[in-house]
């Protein structure tokens, strides 16, 4: 197993260095919501040990999320977005820095309103930034969607194979921050 996730590790460094600024995005937001979802569950899970109770919840307020930043879509200009991009991806590194943050305090109230809204933040920055990918009017508009779908796959088998059990549900999302302000350098650098 270690050998197959050292492939995907590898093949994900070089698809983030062949692909254009706003698809990158794209993977590393499809990647990381999929990835918060599940570290919000098992958050969830460890600090109250009812998960299934809130799973519907959870789950509602991200597609919640999902929808509401897609129907922004509408407002986007037209052609490559590269300032909204790279706030985008800015933005969701720094909730995911806040997130983990908050994770280690003592306070049950606080972590579970603040991961009620992280969530439903995190899908509506996913949504945001497809719409803002697919406003694009160039023959990479198809790519989008692929890069998305990729993002989102790995997005929820990496962190439980690899990510948590070596780092934990905190220093996980500190590499999801780090992976997203990478990204937005990587964009606003084109």
């Amino acid at each position: 197993i270690l050998y197959l996730v050292s492939a995907i590790l590898l093949s994900v460094i070089i698809l983030l260095l062949v692909l254009k600024p706003v698809q990158k995005a794209m993977f590393t937001s499809g990647f990381s919501a999929s990835a918060s979802e599940v570290l919000i569950l098992l958050a969830f899970q460890v600090i109250s040990g009812y998960m299934y109770l809130m799973l519907g919840i959870l789950a509602s307020l991200f597609m919640a999320g999902l929808a509401a930043g897609s129907y922004t879509g509408k407002f986007n200009k037209r052609g490559p977005d590269y300032k909204n991009t790279f706030l985008l991806q800015l933005v969701s590194g720094l909730l995911m820095i806040a997130t983990a943050i908050i994770l280690l305090t003592e306070n049950r109230t606080v972590i579970y309103i603040s991961l009620f809204v992280t969530i439903f933040i995190i899908a509506f920055l996913t949504g945001k930034q497809y719409s803002v990918s697919v406003s694009n009017n160039d023959s990479s508009l198809p790519y989008s969607y692929s890069v998305d779908l990729l993002g989102a796959a790995l997005g929820g088998l990496l962190p439980v194979i690899l990510f948590i059990p070596q780092f934990g549900i905190v220093n996980t999302f500190f590499i999801l921050a780090g992976l997203h302000l990478l990204v937005s350098v990587m964009v606003i650098t084109k």
